[in-house]
């Protein structure tokens, strides 16, 4: 993670990334606590919100995964990510 940063990372995404990691792993309520802080943060490019997303879906917290999947920027490159 601090690498990422140093390199010029934004840090809502790394934050997402961090959540997903921190879901995957189990540690179910410090992916919850950084999803919540997310919900705060503007700026999340759609890795980010898609990330943010998968951490939410793995922890249960589907109404997040909906907000993440259902922002704007997300919901516009939808037809290109089923095509991929």
């Amino acid at each position: 993670m601090r690498e990422g940063l140093a390199e010029g990372a934004r840090p809502g995404d790394m934050r997402a990334i961090e959540a997903a990691i921190a879901a995957r792993a189990g540690r179910t309520d410090d992916a919850r606590r950084l999803l919540h802080d997310l919900g705060q943060v503007s700026g999340l490019t759609a890795g980010g919100l898609l990330w943010a997303a998968t951490a939410a879906v793995r922890v249960g917290e589907l109404d997040s995964a909906a907000r993440f999947l259902l922002h704007p920027l997300t919901a516009d490159l939808t037809p290109t990510m089923a095509r991929l």
